[in-house]
């Protein structure tokens, strides 16, 4: 007899637990539950040198006007406008673009 008592006192504490969670829940505010935005990322030009360019994989540095820039994406290989290949950078300083993309 007492397994039915027990059992019957778990059913009637599940409502009241669930009725104290959605009281307390109706204080949240709204906007303590939305997704924020990141802030907006540093664009490449504001690199002033490789070293700090090109850990940023959107970014190409040009050595031969020193300068970073956003990694032409719709092309595979920089422009020659942009940069000759022999003085771009890509992901590390100390190797050219071009030994890179043959690796």
């Amino acid at each position: 007899m007492s397994f039915y008592t027990n059992e019957r006192q778990t059913r009637s504490t599940s409502p009241s637990v669930a009725a104290v969670v959605l009281f307390f829940a109706s204080f949240v505010r709204l906007g303590e539950c939305q997704i924020t935005t990141p802030p907006p990322s540093t664009p490449c030009s504001a690199y002033k040198n490789c070293d700090t360019c090109v850990p940023h994989t959107k970014c190409l540095w040009c050595f031969s006007t020193n300068n970073c820039t956003d990694y032409p994406v719709s092309w595979l290989l920089p422009p020659a406008s942009l940069c000759q290949l022999s003085q771009a950078r890509w992901g590390v300083c100390w190797c050219e673009l071009m030994s890179l993309i043959m690796m």
